[in-house]
């Protein structure tokens, strides 16, 4: 039994002896492992150190496989080709060594033994002779773009204009949005509003006929009427005077002058008549209409009176002159529509040595315009002036 136990303690004894042999000859130290080459078998986009591999130590390929080494400084992307501009085919982090096969001129960038491409300033340990690629064309692959989908094009609907509705209203109706005034003109003030198609009960109108009157009292311009009445309206018995200060028209006189004459002088009337009456000395002022009502004025408008005075007695004068070389007014006047305006010079010449001008009046639709001249000192404003003695009677 004792050579039993004895045995057991000396092959126990035999076997630790061994274990302690075997520890001392297995190497402990990091120095027993090296990188292999990284990068050369990784696919694209898989560039991080999960390629590294172990080799033994004493490998034959461990000093050129070092030499050919690039450590990532940062981590840092690997793209498709030599610039920002080229799309994102992986990345490498901190620490990790890559293998690089080629560069670009100045070696601004490091091709990867696998294909890909990094910044030469995210390195650090890449060989200096390394081949250089001139033409990066040759050797970056050719994207293929994505297709983007096709465009919705919508075709071009082109509004359709519908007539309005016909109603079967028979009578007259608005023909556009139209401003009910409270008066037969621009002068009064606006009421309502009627809408286009909306129908119209017509009841009168004024005295020029281009205003209706409507059974609800306001009234509406012809022109905005369409299936007018084809017997006129009766002039409308309750037609509201005008407003304080309101005027159909806008008439200024102006630029008044006297001129000594002493001689006969051509001059055409309002219709183109031409004369050649002696002038002891003449007046003139320029007469500017300007319409604010619809209803239009005909060319053959002239001051209508001149106020001729001697100081103690008035008279009137109804002849107006213009110069001759224009020819009758109606030829070179227009017709005056609403907010027109028109201008022209126009004399009187039945004026005596001792008789100046007092006031000049235009009529209009039984309104007058009406100017006052200020004659001054003994008659002397407006440039008047004696012309010496009437020599009509010596010639």
């Amino acid at each position: 039994m004792f050579a039993r136990i004895g045995l057991a303690i000396i092959l126990s004894l035999l076997a630790f002896v061994i274990f302690i042999v075997g520890v001392a000859i297995i190497p402990t130290t990091r120095d027993s492992a090296t990188f292999s080459d990284v990068a050369a078998a990784a696919p694209l986009g898989d560039l991080s150190t999960t390629g590294l591999r172990r080799a033994p130590a004493g490998s034959p390929s461990r000093g050129a496989a070092m030499q050919e080494m690039a450590i990532i400084l940062a981590t840092t992307a690997v793209r498709i080709g030599p610039g920002e501009e080229y799309d994102l085919i992986g990345r490498l982090g901190e620490g990790d060594a890559v293998k690089v096969a080629a560069c670009t001129p100045g070696c601004t960038w490091y091709r990867t033994e696998a294909g890909g491409w990094i910044p030469a300033a995210m390195q650090i340990g890449a060989p200096t002779d390394l081949p250089i690629i001139a033409d990066v064309a040759a050797v970056v692959p050719t994207a293929t773009p994505t297709p983007e989908p096709p465009a919705l094009i919508l075709p071009t609907v082109t509004p359709t204009m519908v007539p309005p509705t016909p109603f079967a209203w028979p009578g007259a109706y608005a023909i556009d949005v139209a401003i009910l005034r409270r008066g037969p003109g621009t002068v009064y003030d606006q009421a309502l509003v009627a809408l286009a198609n909306e129908p119209l009960v017509i009841v009168a109108q004024n005295q020029a006929g281009d205003w209706y009157q409507l059974d609800n009292g306001l009234w509406i311009a012809v022109f905005l009427v369409g299936n007018r009445p084809e017997i006129a309206p009766p002039i409308a018995a309750n037609i509201p005077p005008l407003p304080a200060g309101a005027r159909d028209l806008d008439v200024q006189f102006s630029g008044a002058a006297y001129q000594c004459v002493q001689s006969s002088m051509s001059f055409d009337t309002v219709d183109g008549m031409a004369d050649k009456p002696w002038v002891y000395r003449s007046f003139q002022v320029e007469m500017q209409i300007q319409n604010l009502n619809t209803q239009p004025i005909l060319p053959g408008y002239a001051p209508t009176r001149w106020i001729i005075t001697d100081g103690t007695t008035d008279s009137v004068m109804t002849t107006s002159w213009q110069r001759t070389g224009r020819g009758p007014a109606t030829n070179h006047q227009i017709i005056l529509y609403y907010e027109d305006m028109h201008s022209d010079t126009w004399y009187t010449v039945a004026l005596a040595r001792d008789q100046w001008v007092k006031a000049v009046e235009f009529d209009w639709n039984g309104q007058v315009y009406h100017t006052d001249f200020d004659l001054g000192p003994a008659g002397n404003g407006y440039n008047y002036k004696d012309c010496g003695e009437d020599r009509s009677q010596s010639s």
